[in-house]
């Protein structure tokens, strides 16, 4: 009886992790973040194909290899100008966020295989997923929420490592508001009481 009490206690422990870590994660989703502080579609700028992306978009920079691209590619959710890897392929890069952030997602095609995605804080690791990529899914958008970082590394599957990457969305974290303390108004108060006592003792 023991035994399968501490098999259920142990069973129940992992889901409650397993649920949290997905909880922070964006996976095959049909749309990306709902209402952000800031969504970035790449047609900001009207860049010309084959531009090199660094910092030319607000709040995000990106890892050498990304340009921008026009030619008009079949694929859901990467409309208009987008971003890719190709010429010559990086298949390893990273978008980093001038501020910290709480939530960010985009929409990503590849070749078929399994993309790898890792949320980083000041360089250390967050959170980090595995995910089907693919050229015609419409479940294409991936990301995390609710936990925080700067910076979202992504290793690309499928063959050659070739992707395009839109509707860049993230919000960013909101510093906590430091309260007052419930003393500060009545030692205020109290100051105000002594220096009007001082006055009144310095005209008698």
């Amino acid at each position: 009886m023991k035994v399968v009490k501490t098999l259920a206690a142990a069973a129940i422990m992992a889901f409650v992790t397993l649920t949290a870590a997905q909880a922070a994660t964006v996976i095959n989703q049909a749309s990306g973040l709902t209402d952000p502080d800031t969504l970035i579609t790449f047609d900001e700028g009207a860049l010309a194909d084959g531009t090199s992306v660094s910092n030319q978009f607000d709040g995000v920079s990106f890892s050498a290899g990304i340009q921008i691209n026009t030619f008009t590619y079949p694929f859901p959710n990467v409309p208009g100008r987008n971003l890719r890897n190709f010429s010559p392929i990086a298949g390893t890069f990273s978008i980093f966020f001038d501020a910290d952030v709480t939530d960010a997602t985009f929409s990503m095609i590849t070749n078929t295989g399994i993309s790898s995605f890792t949320a980083l804080l000041d360089g250390e690791e967050v959170e980090t997923f595995r995910g089907l990529t693919t050229v015609n899914s419409t479940l294409n958008f991936f990301g995390f929420a609710d936990i925080l970082f700067d910076e979202i590394r992504i290793a690309v599957g499928g063959f050659n490592s070739a992707m395009l990457l839109d509707n860049l969305a993230y919000n960013v974290e909101i510093p906590p508001t430091v309260p007052v303390p419930a003393s500060l108004p009545l030692m205020l108060g109290g100051l105000g009481a002594f220096g009007v006592m001082r006055a009144r003792r310095k005209n008698a």
